[in-house]
């Protein structure tokens, strides 16, 4: 809202400014030129009538030589303040065009954007975040490419985004874990499929607090079933960054970032269905349609603050590749404060499945279920071995719940097939 103020102000003080300098006679100038024309010339007469000559001069005379010294004042100043304006006015091949508006200064503290990050396909891990503590208005970015190197950047505000800290390799250790060695050496820790990264921000001195999912995914609980993300549509919108958020659980939420202190306003929120052409029908505060063409989800929308058409493209958030054989893989942890247990349920496409915990680093992948699964009618699967358990569906997401046997905790686990 800040920078759309900021523009219009703007405009609005440029246009007076360009009006005045067209203006090559303006009012008080002329009476300033007048004004002095007559107290120079008023000052001769009065010297006139009392010099020696006062005599020899009729009145006739003195008014001639004051007339005169009056007109000489005048193309004086003519000369001065007029002819210059004049000349570039009255030339009829002189540009008539404004000054085009300057860019903004870029923040002489922050290195310069850096150049766009690889496309979708080299990237192996996408994780994103924010500034803790409050500082949320800091956005940071750790992208992992397939060649095995990495980019950390951050966004200060809409004009000094995409601002680059540090970059280098990485590389898998046997926990699972990532370690980042270049400008400086960061370590990114996996757990239930999410990897999660501590940066601190060596220009704000602002710790970043970064998530993501190998494969593109962009929340560790997989509840996100694709983000659109684009810009204000022409040169002069793009500080203007918009956001569609589609969930598995069939909701969405528009939200835009005016500026660094305005970022993440919702605009719009509802419902969404998928239509039989693969494009996706957005009903609530407003309706919207989603297009897919090459597995690209497109959309565009118009800013009600601004009046601004925004275009967002997206990728539905499939996760990682499950390996060969694997029909469906559920992932949770325990409950009621008991995250520490981390639980996994392994559907494989011959009909059998598999339930390991994770105890600690030491004790981990510990088998306590297997057996036999089928699917029923309503699309649930019906899991039968040392136990017996039911898999829900819904919106595509696959739940359910294992008591665990060893320390009494339930686990709630999900995934997709």
């Amino acid at each position: 809202m800040r920078r759309a103020c900021h523009n219009i102000l703007y405009t609005q003080a440029n246009s007076a400014a360009v009006a005045a300098a067209a203006d090559t006679s303006p009012y008080w100038l002329v009476l300033l030129v007048v004004l002095d024309t007559a107290v120079i010339a008023a000052a001769l007469f009065v010297f006139l009538g009392r010099t020696k000559l006062k005599e020899k001069l009729n009145i006739g005379v003195k008014i001639g030589i004051v007339a005169a010294l009056a007109a000489v004042l005048a193309l004086i100043f003519w000369a001065c303040f007029f002819r210059s304006a004049g000349v570039a006015a009255a030339d009829p091949n002189a540009s008539q065009d404004v000054p085009a508006q300057s860019e903004e200064p870029v923040q002489t503290d922050a290195p310069a954007p850096s150049e766009p990050p690889a496309q979708a396909g080299d990237v192996f891990l996408q994780m994103d975040g924010a500034g803790i503590d409050g500082n949320d208005w800091l956005k940071c970015h750790a992208t992992l490419l397939s060649d095995g190197t990495f980019t950390i950047t951050v966004d200060y505000n809409a004009e000094n985004a995409g601002i680059e800290t540090d970059s280098g390799a990485w590389t898998e250790n046997g926990d699972g874990s990532l370690a980042l060695t270049g400008t400086r050496d960061f370590t990114a820790t996996l757990a239930d499929g999410a990897y999660t990264m501590e940066v601190l921000n060596t220009e704000t001195s602002i710790t970043c607090l970064l998530t993501g999912t190998a494969g593109g995914g962009v929340q560790p609980n997989g509840d996100v079933f694709a983000q659109l993300d684009g810009a204000g549509v022409g040169e002069e919108n793009v500080w203007l960054k918009c956001h569609v958020t589609l969930r598995n659980d069939g909701t969405f939420t528009v939200t835009v970032d005016y500026n660094a202190e305005n970022a993440g306003i919702e605009t719009d929120s509802g419902t969404w269905t998928e239509n039989e052409d693969g494009s996706l029908a957005l009903t609530g505060t407003r309706d919207f349609t989603v297009t897919l063409a090459d597995g690209v989800y497109a959309m565009e929308f118009v800013n009600a603050e601004t009046s601004i058409p925004c275009a967002v493209t997206g990728t539905a958030n499939v996760g990682p590749a499950k390996p060969d054989g694997v029909f469906a893989q559920l992932d949770g942890a325990g409950i009621d404060g008991n995250d520490w247990l981390k639980c996994h349920a392994t559907l494989l496409t011959d009909g059998t499945f598999t339930i390991t915990v994770d105890y600690n680093a030491e004790n981990s992948g510990i088998e306590t279920d297997s057996g036999a699964w089928t699917e029923n009618e309503d699309g649930s699967l019906a899991l039968t071995g040392t136990r017996d358990f039911t898999v829900t569906l819904a919106d595509g997401v696959y739940t359910l719940e294992v008591t665990n046997a060893e320390t009494g905790i339930v686990c709630q686990l999900s995934g997709n097939a």
